[in-house]
């Protein structure tokens, strides 16, 4: 299936109430796709990292020509969630040779899944996960897995009460600290 018709297949999708929409991102949408994914990295982790480590991957992981080249990767798919019309976050999902790790067979990977700062508490993080679940179920994957850094409690928590659990961990470089992702994975 290809993306454009993927895209209007996943804007449809019931379970969403009116205020929130989850869609597709088009090839017209990568600079704002761009901005969020920088805007919410830093909401997310520069307070909990030196300045100096978040420059530096700031300038690899947020130039145009760096999400450029993940968003055309046939393998990956990027969703943009809107609250009330505005979107309120953005969502990386991987399979095949996308993935960040094989570790797993048959499995899909939710290598991304942010939510602005303003947006959270509206269970945008909630939604988007459901609508993993439902994408990975269409691949016909038999696993959904994602890491997360085992200094993120508030992420590893709502995890587990999405019914995932740990299975391994690797390493990840902000900047010049090494730091370690723990790998969580749920049986679909």
């Amino acid at each position: 299936m290809t993306k454009s018709r993927l895209q209007a297949t996943r804007s449809s999708h019931s379970f969403f109430s009116m205020s929130v929409k989850i869609s597709q991102i088009n090839n017209d949408q990568t600079n704002e796709l761009r901005n969020i994914i920088e805007v919410t990295f830093l909401e997310t982790f520069a307070h909990l990292n030196t300045a100096e480590d978040i420059e530096i991957y700031s300038a690899k992981a947020f130039t145009t020509e760096q999400i450029v080249k993940e968003f055309h990767n046939e393998n990956s798919f990027f969703f943009f969630v809107y609250f009330e019309e505005a979107i309120a976050g953005y969502l990386k999902l991987n399979i095949g040779d996308a993935q960040t790790e094989s570790k797993l067979e048959n499995a899909l990977e939710i290598e991304r899944i942010y939510v602005l700062a303003r947006y959270q508490g509206k269970r945008l993080g909630k939604a988007l996960f459901e609508f993993s679940k439902q994408f990975a179920s269409e691949k016909n994957a038999q696993w959904l897995w994602l890491g997360v850094w085992n200094q993120n409690e508030k992420a590893i928590e709502f995890y587990k009460r999405q019914g995932l659990s740990e299975f391994s961990t690797h390493d990840f470089m902000l900047g010049n600290d090494p730091q370690t992702d723990i790998l969580m994975r749920l049986k679909l």
